[in-house]
C-alpha cells in the first residue's frame, strides 16, 4: 500500500514539474510565422512583446517602419493592378499602363516586406536571448471591442 501511495505521489509531482517547464520563447516556423505560447503573433502582438525589452524595442521600431511602408505600397500597387483587371472583367476597355504602374509600385514593397521580416526575426532573437538569460517571462495584452455574452463590451486577454 505504501509503495502504491508513494508511486502515485511521484507521478503527480512529475506532472506538475513538467507543467512548469513550458518554453516561454517565441518560435519561428520555416514559413516565417511567429508564435508565442501557441498563439500566432501579429505585428501588434509582437510589438507589445518587444516593448518590454529595450534592445528588442529599438530593433522592432526599425522593422515597424518597413512594415508600414510595405503595407501602404502593396495596397496602392494592388489597387492599381486591380482596377484595370476589374474593368476588363466587366467588359470595358482597361488602361494597362495603370496596371504597369501598380506593378512598379509593388517591387519596392517586396523589398520593404523582406527587410521587415529580417528585422522582426532579429527582434525575436533578442527577446528569446533575453528570456533565456534572465529567466523572465513576457506577455502580450490582447484588447478587443465587440460582442460579449452580456452585449457589446471590451475583452482583455493577457
Amino acid at each position: 500500500m505504501k509503495k502504491i501511495l508513494l508511486l502515485s505521489i511521484i507521478v503527480l509531482m512529475a506532472s506538475f514539474l513538467r507543467a512548469q517547464n513550458v518554453s516561454d520563447t517565441i518560435a519561428i516556423s520555416r514559413s516565417g510565422v511567429m508564435t508565442h505560447e501557441g498563439v500566432r503573433l501579429t505585428p501588434t502582438k509582437l510589438k507589445s512583446l518587444a516593448l518590454q525589452i529595450p534592445a528588442a524595442k529599438e530593433e522592432y521600431k526599425k522593422a515597424e517602419v518597413n512594415y508600414y511602408i510595405a503595407y501602404v505600397l502593396s495596397t496602392a500597387g494592388g489597387a492599381l493592378i486591380g482596377y484595370p483587371v476589374g474593368t476588363k472583367l466587366a467588359g470595358g476597355n482597361p488602361n494597362w499602363n495603370i496596371a504597369a504602374a501598380g506593378a512598379v509600385i509593388l517591387v519596392p514593397a517586396v523589398f520593404f516586406a523582406v527587410d521587415y521580416n529580417k528585422r522582426a526575426k532579429r527582434a525575436v532573437r533578442i527577446i528569446n536571448d533575453e528570456l533565456k538569460q534572465s529567466g523572465k517571462s513576457v506577455t502580450y495584452l490582447d484588447l478587443k471591442v465587440g460582442p460579449t455574452s452580456n452585449g457589446i463590451g471590451i475583452t482583455i486577454n493577457f
